[in-house]
């Protein structure tokens, strides 16, 4: 799966300081895989070029936005499900 996450983080341009919904998503979504994966949060700041306070937070923002099912997250973030094949 890492390979997979990598090659995302690479098409996507992940790394890169964009604000642009979809990608925070996606970007939210990678991060939260990776902690659930044992990836520590200073690891996964590393990779991104970020804080983990800001990995933290972002994790946090991800799993309140799934627990109210929002459609907006569901919707950015299937094409990384089918891609990476996670069920949640």
């Amino acid at each position: 799966m890492k390979e997979k996450i990598k090659m995302l983080i690479d098409r996507d341009n992940l790394i890169e300081p964009n604000r642009r919904r979809d990608l925070v998503h996606k970007r939210a979504y990678i991060y939260h895989l990776l902690s659930e994966d044992g990836m520590k949060l200073v690891e996964i700041a590393k990779m991104f070029n970020r804080h983990p306070s800001s990995i933290h937070h972002s994790v946090y923002k991800f799993k309140e936005l799934i627990k109210m099912n929002d459609k907006i997250l569901l919707n950015d973030i299937n094409e990384y499900d089918n891609i990476l094949q996670v069920s949640r």
